[in-house]
């Protein structure tokens, strides 16, 4: 075990992460796993990598895949959000989804921004999103960029129009045409969420 061959212990870990020592604990039992942003710095404590601490030496995790996650990037669930650093960290998400995907080596994670999209979205959400997905599917949710601006949106599209929804009734729809849409860039669909994964 990694921990014991560093010398640290349980309780170690617990204060270095923050967290109690009964987690750890929970983790070395196999009874519970990290979430996203603690295992990444469990990983960087325990000098080793995401993956050696959900698969260990010889067993292989089948049911998740570690996707590239951008955690400065944010798309706004609202009126649009600038984005600058881009840093990647791994998290894990379900296998099965990235099996349905063309083009996985291509897939993100980034987090939302705002409530726009509530109630599927809130803040803080984590998308996965197909970039090489930008043919508009009707009703789809969609990563844009509107020159420096990123939202997350259902996209809508007519012959001469494409119309931006929310799901929070509380935001406007929006309809640019499509011959003045220089702005306008369609980043990638999306193809997972989650509200409840607290990295």
């Amino acid at each position: 075990m990694k921990r014991k061959i560093l010398g640290l212990t349980q309780k170690d870990i617990a204060e270095a992460l923050e967290l109690s020592k009964v987690a750890v604990s929970r983790w070395e039992l196999g009874h519970s796993i990290p979430s996203g942003l603690i295992l990444n710095k469990l990983a960087v404590l325990l000098d080793t990598e995401v993956e050696y601490l959900l698969n260990g030496d010889e067993r292989k995790c089948k049911d998740v895949a570690m996707i590239d996650f951008y955690e400065s990037v944010l798309a706004s669930a609202g009126n649009g959000f600038m984005n600058h650093a881009e840093r990647a960290m791994k998290i894990p998400i379900p296998q099965e989804v990235i099996d349905n995907q063309t083009n996985k080596d291509s897939v993100c994670c980034i987090r939302v921004s705002g409530c726009s999209m509530e109630p599927v979205l809130g803040h803080n959400s984590i998308i996965a999103l197909n970039p090489h997905k930008k043919i508009i599917q009707d009703g789809m949710m969609y990563v844009i960029r509107q020159n420096e601006l990123l939202r997350v949106k259902i996209l809508v599209e007519t012959p001469n129009e494409i119309m931006i929804k929310s799901y929070n009734n509380n935001f406007h729809d929006e309809v640019y045409k499509k011959e003045s849409s220089d702005d306008f860039e369609i980043v990638g669909q999306v193809f997972w969420y989650s509200s409840s994964l607290n990295i």
